[in-house]
């Protein structure tokens, strides 16, 4: 029935997009229908008379850039990796207008970024594979890597992108050349690194909600054998959230990020590469959206069917998913910073590399958790992550039929965490009162509340310190002129000890819920792969291959009631059977790139939430089995010397295979994943007009469709979003000395509401929503130097 349904889905998401219904007939959206005609209409009369064109001047020459990665520690071609890699360079960064590392997803398929509390903790996902838990100790298993620096603290994964030289999307487990905690794959930004010229840019954005973003770098030799770059991005935004109870815009942005790279050729075998960063966002929290669930009395309620409040009578009742009737106005400062030392040296026959790194991420988030004008739940907290890695690896760089990588890494973290929960505030004085007032909801402030609630102030401490040693292996062995084999081996061993403490300060002062607890769990882990390429020409590659990941255990560094929910969850891991092929076509006109996956998912670690006594408890623990299918198509058609194409589809077919547990909600066996849309497409088309001796016009338009998806792990369709498209579009001029460029944009241009992250707070009379940025413009202007 799985397999027969996520067939049909392909079948509807193909006639949705051509205008007509499940059936193949024509909808009664006549507006959509002639839209997407008319897009036809226009990007094929565009090709035959641009090619027409073409054909009269002879052209063929025509080529698309080569893009070169480092996905396997190397430089390599992309069309060389025999494994599933979405690359972008600098220049396509700035064409999709990408911003931000979470914007990465729009333009990947089979990759979706959760944007949580204020982006302040992301959730990362790659082909159904993450972790969807908001606490700040909480490691994905996705692993970002900057500079091939590791980031492991969720604080530190929300970033600005600026002066970048491209971005590397690997997908599938990466267990073997990236270690821990990369079950789902790894996303990887590179700098642009010093160049001995002098060369830079400024750049100046203007758009609506009074934003405006400054970026610039600076780049050229400081001595005979020293090169810096240094640079710069500050971007501040007004809000597009408004608070009736007070009328100030919510969901502001005020962010500034620096970085210097400094590359010192010591010798003629010797290079070493400093790169010293930091950033800071002090803005107000992006609200939540408030839903009720139960009626007036008490019941349970679908706001679907019904008038629903919370438990205390509220409902937001205008419709308006960016206007909010909140008493507590939240905030999220973030802060981070950190160096890395890279040391090359190269000998005959191989190079050595020492990648030295040390990162700090401090956040404070203040939040309405209740997202009502009642003081029900606000939520405070402060946390800090400190990392410090060191990974030394031996490469071969002669030109045999064989080549590897061996090395050896370590790294040490600690985060300590200092949360606060205030509930009922706004009622204390209510409960003491000899006549209290009547609440519709059946909620009664007489000392304890008919849902067996008493107002109470928690102070949660908690402090967990990890250690991971790991040493690997990766070998290529080209054993005849067209087959290649690899593989590769890492052993992993994980320390882990946490500390913890959870106290009423009020009413009770400070008595303990959870009295002093402490802990510590080891975990250990052999991953391999094993793979084997054909390669029967220089255009054509294909590729199969067998890999393991790992994700080591933990524990959760949420708010919790008993010793009970401290126990530590195990380790998961990932068997991904994998075959693609990518070849370039057209004489290097089009690269076109598949895959087809299928992955065994062995204890899942997945994030819920419960209601244990009336109280909205956050459950982490393992799921038995999983399963995920899929499939992904990538190609770059440059169709014309004026007209290219990027198009990328994912589809997946996720279950949760066996996972029953009391405390989360019984069993979820046969649920999808979460964030795992069986279908994704997205694309991006680009038309240049030479404007003779002035420089360049270009029209572009970006896009991304997305199909249902469940946020939470129950399935809940109240907690899901519909299939939706996003459109985008820019058009720019640059100068013909390639000096002067001015663009003007728009995101959203159809200004489609979506929800992007729901959290399950039924059992308590309410859920919280957060929705999509909504449409968004401007222009920007840059001068190159």
């Amino acid at each position: 029935m799985k397999s027969l349904k996520f067939r049909q889905q392909i079948v509807f998401w193909a006639n949705q997009f051509h205008g007509r219904d499940e059936k193949g007939l024509t909808m009664g959206n006549c507006i959509k229908r002639n839209r997407y005609k008319a897009i036809y209409a226009a990007l094929f009369g565009v090709i035959l008379i641009d090619q027409s064109a073409a054909a009269d001047n002879g052209t063929t020459s025509m080529r698309l850039e080569e893009i070169i990665v480092t996905a396997q520690k190397r430089q390599e071609s992309l069309q060389d990796v025999g494994i599933a890699v979405t690359a972008f360079s600098g220049d396509e960064i700035k064409k999709l207008k990408l911003t931000t590392s979470v914007e990465v997803a729009a333009q990947t398929p089979n990759l979706n970024i959760n944007q949580a509390f204020a982006n302040s903790v992301p959730q990362i996902f790659i082909r159904g594979v993450g972790l969807k838990d908001p606490n700040a100790n909480a490691t994905g298993a996705v692993g970002i890597y900057v500079d091939d620096v590791n980031l492991v603290s969720p604080m530190a994964l929300t970033f600005q992108l600026f002066d970048i030289d491209r971005v590397e999307v690997l997908k599938g487990p990466q267990g073997t050349l990236y270690g821990r905690n990369t079950t789902g794959g790894a996303v990887k930004f590179i700098a642009t690194k010093p160049t001995e010229e002098l060369e830079g840019y400024l750049r100046a954005g203007f758009g609506n909600y009074s934003s405006f973003q400054f970026e610039g770098a600076v780049s050229g030799q400081l001595t005979d054998n020293l090169n810096g770059r240094i640079s710069v991005v500050s971007n501040q935004a007004d809000g597009f959230h408004d608070n009736r109870v007070t009328g100030n815009d919510l969901g502001d942005t005020d962010a500034l990020a620096l970085r210097a790279l400094f590359d010192w050729q010591v010798s003629d075998n010797v290079d070493v590469l400093l790169n010293i960063h930091g950033g800071r966002t002090d803005s107000s929290s992006v609200p939540f959206e408030h839903s009720g669930r139960v009626d007036l009395a008490g019941n349970p309620c679908d706001p679907r069917a019904a008038t629903c409040y919370d438990f205390l009578g509220y409902r937001d009742n205008d419709n308006d998913i960016y206007d909010h009737d909140i008493d507590f106005e939240g905030k999220t400062e973030l802060d981070n910073a950190g160096a890395s030392l890279e040391v090359n040296l190269d000998f005959k026959g191989f190079q050595v590399t020492s990648i030295s790194a040390y990162e700090n991420s401090k956040r404070k988030h203040r939040e309405d958790a209740d997202a009502s004008p009642n003081n029900v739940l606000n939520t405070y907290w402060d946390d800090e992550n400190k990392q410090f890695s060191q990974e030394l690896r031996i490469s071969s760089n002669s030109e045999s039929a064989l080549s590897w990588i061996v090395g050896g890494f370590y790294s040490k973290e600690e985060n300590d965490i200092s949360n606060q929960y205030d509930f009922f505030r706004g009622f204390r004085e209510l409960v003491e009162s000899e006549d209290p007032i009547a609440f519709p909801g059946g909620f009664d402030p007489d000392g304890v509340n008919s849902l067996g609630v008493t107002p109470f102030y928690v102070d949660q401490w908690f402090s967990q310190e990890g250690e991971s040693y790991a040493f690997f292996a990766h070998s290529k062995w080209d054993f005849s002129d067209r087959f290649s084999l690899i593989a590769g081996i890492r052993y992993t061993k994980e320390e882990r000890e946490m500390e913890q403490i959870t106290a009423f300060v009020e009413p009770t002062f400070a008595l303990p819920i959870v009295p002093f607890y402490s802990d510590d769990k080891d975990f250990d882990n052999l991953s391999g792969k094993l793979g084997i390429e054909f390669k029967p020409n220089e255009d054509w590659l294909f590729y199969g291959n067998v890999s393991t990941g790992f994700k080591s255990g933990g524990y959760n560094g949420a708010l919790v009631f008993d010793t009970a929910s401290l126990k530590p969850f195990d380790e998961e891991t990932l068997t991904s059977y994998e075959v693609g092929f990518k070849s370039t076509l057209l004489g290097g006109r089009a690269r076109l790139n598949v895959a087809a996956f299928h992955y065994k998912y062995e204890d899942m670690q997945l994030f819920t939430f419960a209601s244990v006594g009336g109280l909205p408890v956050q459950v982490l623990d393992n799921a038995g089995e999983s399963s995920i299918t899929g499939f992904e198509a990538e190609l770059d058609l440059l169709l014309t010397e004026r007209l290219d194409i990027r198009l990328g589809l994912g589809l997946l077919d996720t279950e949760l295979d066996k996972y029953d547990t009391a405390i989360s909600g019984g069993d979820l066996s046969g649920n999808e994943l979460v964030l795992s849309p069986e279908v994704s497409f997205n694309g991006r088309v680009r038309y240049e007009w030479p404007l003779k001796e002035l420089g360049t016009l270009a029209l572009q338009t970006d896009f991304n469709y997305q199909d249902d998806i469940f946020l939470t792990p129950d399935n809940s369709t109240l907690l899901s979003q519909e299939s939706y498209w996003l459109w985008n579009a820019r058009v720019s001029f640059t100068s013909i000395d390639e000096r002067w460029n001015i663009s003007g944009w728009i995101k959203n241009i159809e200004d489609k509401e979506y929800l992007a992250e729901a959290y399950d707070f039924s059992s308590n009379g309410w859920d919280l929503l957060i929705h999509g940025t909504p449409q968004t413009y401007g222009v920007d202007i840059t001068f190159s130097f």
